[in-house]
Order: structure tokens, then C-alpha cells, then sequence
């Protein structure tokens, strides 16, 4: 299950860095790099390779553990507003229908 958890987080890590450096710059710049998904995967990395669950107490895990269990309806919500926001005002074209 890690390793399935940490291919995907490289892959938004890699959409979040070359991606973003594609769609955003022409030159490369290492302060990019250092983005809210990459450090994330460092700092997981760094606290596994520590002991994992053995350094921390029982309750930060369950903690831990109920807000993972609300991050995917979360993210539906805040797709769901930003396409809200995105939608505001939107007309279709005369051609449509």
C-alpha cells in the first residue's frame, strides 16, 4: 500500500513541478520545485524512514486517520466550488444546441 501511496503522490509531484514550470516559465527555477505536494512527499518519506507510527502518539494517528477519511469528499466540494466559481456568468455561444 505504501509503495502504491508514493507512486501516486510522485506522479502530482511531477505534474506540480515540470508541469507547472512548462505552463508557467521559460526558464528553470529550483525555488519552484519546493511545493506544497513535494514537500509533502519528502516529509512522509522522512518521518517513515524515523519509525512511522512508533514516534507519534495514538491519538495524532486517529486524527490523522479522520481527516484522510473526509480528504476525498473535501476535494469533491472544493472541485465542485471552483467549477461554481469557473461557471459564474457563462453563456453558451448562439451555435450551441
Amino acid at each position: 500500500m505504501v509503495k502504491i501511496v508514493l507512486f501516486n503522490l510522485g506522479v502530482e509531484v511531477a505534474i506540480w513541478t515540470v508541469g507547472i514550470l512548462v505552463l508557467t516559465s521559460s526558464a528553470f527555477d529550483w525555488k519552484k520545485i519546493l511545493n506544497p505536494p513535494a514537500i509533502s512527499v519528502i516529509l512522509g518519506l522522512f518521518l517513515q524512514a524515523l519509525g512511522g507510527k512508533e514516534i507519534f502518539p495514538l491519538f495524532l494517528w486517529e486524527t490523522l486517520s479522520m481527516i484522510a477519511y473526509c480528504s476525498i469528499p473535501i476535494a469533491l466540494l472544493a472541485i465542485g466550488a471552483g467549477f461554481y466559481d469557473l461557471l459564474t456568468g457563462y453563456r453558451p455561444s448562439s451555435n450551441f444546441g
